[in-house]
């Protein structure tokens, strides 16, 4: 799959820039983050409906697009990103006042410390215009970001503190994915 090739993809599918841009921060962020601390143990994978990155072993973060048929004859169709981020720190639960069903109880045995799974979602929007659903959601990934770096602190490292250097998914890994994610927050 080429850049071009993903960037189509993601055109049809979120059709707002500035709704990719949400999603796609996040994911450079994380990547970054990654090779910040020295890991380069991160691979991205396409999925049929979306994308996962991988740390070590561990899923830590998935996107996804979920679609809701119109209910009326001349409707359009609605589209919505669905965003799983693994968190660590026992804080996290504390940062979104009222929104606690948002956060599952995760069991990954080689993280070693508890830690959880923020799943949310967001409408695409089809006008320049930012919609009204990604607002509340950039708000909650600012808020949850030191809660997600210590998560790939710890998906970065072995049970005994040695960084990881290699995903255990890197055969799946999608080059062309990261190199979109880039030049688009880059703004390339």
């Amino acid at each position: 799959m080429t850049v071009a090739e993903v960037g189509s993809l993601f055109d049809a599918v979120i059709p707002l820039k500035d709704d990719q841009k949400v999603i796609f921060k996040l994911l450079s962020d994380s990547i970054l983050y990654c090779q910040a601390i020295g890991s380069s143990a991160w691979s991205l994978t396409m999925l049929p409906n979306g994308f996962r990155l991988n740390v070590g072993q561990v899923e830590v973060m998935t996107w996804g697009v979920t679609y809701f048929e119109a209910e009326e004859d001349g409707e359009e169709a609605e589209s919505f990103s669905v965003v799983r981020m693994l968190l660590c720190g026992a804080d996290c639960l504390t940062k979104l006042v009222g929104e606690e069903d948002c956060f599952e109880e995760m069991s990954y045995a080689s993280v070693g410390d508890t830690h959880w799974c923020y799943t949310s979602d967001f409408q695409h929007s089809r006008t320049a215009v930012a919609h009204e659903s990604r607002l509340p959601f950039e708000k909650d990934l600012a808020a949850l970001r030191s809660n997600h770096h210590r998560f790939l602190q710890k998906a970065s490292r072995t049970s005994t503190g040695k960084l990881r250097q290699k995903s255990h998914f890197s055969q799946h890994h999608c080059p062309a994915l990261y190199e979109y994610a880039i030049r688009l927050v880059d703004g390339r």
